[in-house]
């Protein structure tokens, strides 16, 4: 069985992504913009102003009317659609792990792309960009997204910062960028979400978490090792410092939050343990509708 399950797939078959209208390729596509252009639906009327194509003037208004007005259309535009999904060490904690849960999420993003015959492409990062996906294209192309998700290597210390700058740096058109991740790491997560924001691209972030991200089940003295850079440390599982450190990871994820949504993208946050039509609608909060 593939990434997506009967379940998931009948979510989305009911879902498309909505786009922005300055992250619209010049291509086009089946995914409908909110731009409004010559294009192939009629939308309405509204007056003619100088300036406008008087192509799209309708002559039997002026007939009946001696006005002259415009008949404005709603293009169909091709939406470039990028996944980031960290791959980094943190995401192999929780049962499943998180980044089986990023990879699920990263197909069903890229399942809506293919059945509206928007190109898509996933990167997964840690220290970097890795290599892409392999071009799909129309809903054939979801079983080459899968097996290349099924071969991404789960380790390595997460660089948000070197991950952003290779990636505007190696593609160079606008269009929705997804990122997947726990958001865990100590890095500067809010700096590279405004620049994907500025450099014109829609910014979903999807954060995967799980129970011991916030609530781990440890108690008296232990000795714990970093999921990334294997650095160990000492500690007594108290009760209050549980407690304080629940409050940090929170305090660390709204900081998230508030500068992805300052920068103009969207939040959402899923966990690792929900079954997967849960999940799906979950990450999609904000971005798709039916």
């Amino acid at each position: 069985m593939g990434l997506l399950d009967a379940a998931a797939l009948r979510v989305l078959e009911g879902l498309h992504l909505r786009l922005r209208p300055r992250t619209a390729g010049v291509l086009q596509g089946e995914h409908r913009s909110e731009a409004v252009a010559s294009g192939v639906e009629f939308v309405d009327h509204r007056p003619y102003v100088p300036g406008d194509d008087v192509r799209h003037l309708d002559w039997r208004a002026w007939g009946r009317t001696r006005q002259l007005i415009l008949r404005t259309f709603q293009e169909e535009r091709e939406l470039r659609v990028y996944v980031l999904i960290d791959r980094s060490g943190s995401m192999t904690r929780s049962e499943p792990p998180k980044a089986l849960c990023a990879q699920r999420l990263a197909a069903a993003f890229g399942f809506l792309a293919l059945k509206h015959a928007d190109p898509v492409t996933l990167v997964p990062f840690a220290q970097g960009c890795d290599g892409p996906s392999p071009p799909a294209r129309g809903r054939p192309g979801l079983p080459v997204l899968e097996a290349f998700l099924g071969g991404v290597q789960v380790q390595g210390e997460t660089d948000f910062d070197a991950t952003v700058r290779a990636f505007l740096g190696r593609y160079a058109g606008r269009g929705l960028v997804v990122v997947l991740s726990d958001y865990m790491a100590p890095v500067a997560w809010g700096e590279g979400l405004r620049r994907l924001s500025r450099a014109g691209h829609q910014v979903h972030a999807v954060r995967v978490g799980c129970r011991e991200d916030s609530s781990p089940a440890f108690q008296g003295e232990l000795e714990l090792s970093d999921a990334e850079t294997g650095e160990k440390v000492r500690v007594t599982a108290s009760r209050s410092l549980l407690a304080a450190y629940a409050q940090e990871v929170r305090a660390h994820l709204d900081g998230c939050r508030e500068a992805c949504v300052r920068a103009g993208g969207s939040w959402c946050e899923v966990s690792a343990e929900w079954d997967s039509p849960r999940l799906v609608r979950a990450a999609l909060t904000g971005l798709a509708e039916a």
